[in-house]
């Protein structure tokens, strides 16, 4: 009996993240024994899901019809969530609170609930992820802490599963393919995922997303002393001893402080220099010829080899797998 699959789809839905799965999902197990020669098998059932059988029309005008409603999907073995576009205010649109119900009944009822990218805010808001490690798009990260305060966010992680739970979420845009083939392999055998990868080309993603992410500059905070110090920060990347100094101008208490500023921007404040310093030696590693231990000083690393941890922690490669990465 086939894997049953049902995609949500809703009227957000980036397309990227619902068309690849549905060929990945829908092929495997038959593309190739078709391909060699041998005896295809359907191994997996994918429907549509939406609140309306209504079409729904995407970008560039292409028109998606969903098969069931969500009163008539009945149960199923997994409930795939595909990346759905958010406002940067950080609003969620209505189509995500009148999903939550069903995918608690379905997560009640037996099914391993995925999500790809921001379609993590979905599985999120039914909260079921609370207490748990979930990860999301990079450049979503600081929203969904502040909107999820009690989900053990990963940052930067590309897929983060939680067997016991059947819950599984992954990061930006592309990492729907480590999630697609991990749904492969979880639902039939690893021989079926890797008969997939081969087919459509499909790299591990050995780095995390710290390789890709880009850092956000702009001030959001409403916090004045909070707001000051991210601008002396960002002004002063290579200074000496930046915690204390900003606690200085606070004219705050040192913890008042410090707790005032991770509410705000989601992290603390060293974290939030090594972020900055990261940022700005990916930027050099890929625009200059300088040294890894020029570029180590400039940005506020005197010790390179420190640097270097830093930095493959960050990204999982070193400055120079970076470099050759990018440049």
């Amino acid at each position: 009996m086939p894997i049953r699959v049902q995609i949500l789809l809703l009227p957000e839905t980036m397309l990227s993240t619902l068309t690849g799965p549905l060929d990945l999902l829908s092929t495997a197990g038959s593309l190739w024994p078709l391909l060699m020669g041998t005896e295809p098998q359907t191994l997996f059932d994918v429907e549509l899901i939406s609140s309306t059988r209504e079409p729904l029309c995407f970008a560039g005008g292409l028109t998606i019809h969903p098969q069931k409603t969500l009163d008539q999907a009945g149960p199923t073995d997994v409930v795939y969530v595909p990346s759905i576009f958010i406002m940067p205010d950080g609003e969620l649109p209505a189509s995500v609170s009148l999903a939550s119900n069903w995918l608690n009944q379905q997560h009640r009822d037996g099914a391993m609930l995925c999500s790809a990218c921001t379609g993590a805010f979905v599985l999120a808001e039914t909260g079921l992820l609370k207490g748990l490690p979930a990860t999301t798009h990079w450049a979503f990260s600081e929203l969904f802490q502040q909107r999820f305060a009690n989900v053990q966010f990963k940052n930067n992680a590309v897929l983060v599963v939680n067997s016991d739970a059947r819950l599984t979420t992954a990061g930006a845009n592309a990492s729907w393919q480590d999630l697609i083939l991990h749904i492969i392999k979880s639902t039939t055998n690893e021989r079926v995922a890797e008969e997939t990868r081969r087919l459509f080309l499909i790299d591990n993603h050995d780095s995390n997303q710290g390789a890709y992410s880009h850092c956000n500059l702009q001030i959001t905070t409403s916090d004045n002393e909070v707001a000051k110090a991210q601008s002396w920060l960002q002004a002063n990347l290579a200074a000496s001893l930046p915690v204390e100094k900003v606690v200085q101008q606070s004219a705050l208490p040192e913890r008042t402080f410090k707790r005032r500023f991770k509410q705000h921007t989601c992290m603390t404040v060293i974290a939030y220099i090594q972020m900055l310093r990261i940022d700005a030696a990916k930027t050099r590693l890929v625009n200059s010829d300088d040294s890894i231990e020029q570029i180590a000083s400039d940005v506020g690393y005197q010790d390179s080899s420190y640097f270097r941890r830093i930095f493959a922690r960050e990204t999982a490669l070193s400055p120079s797998q970076y470099r050759r990465k990018w440049k």
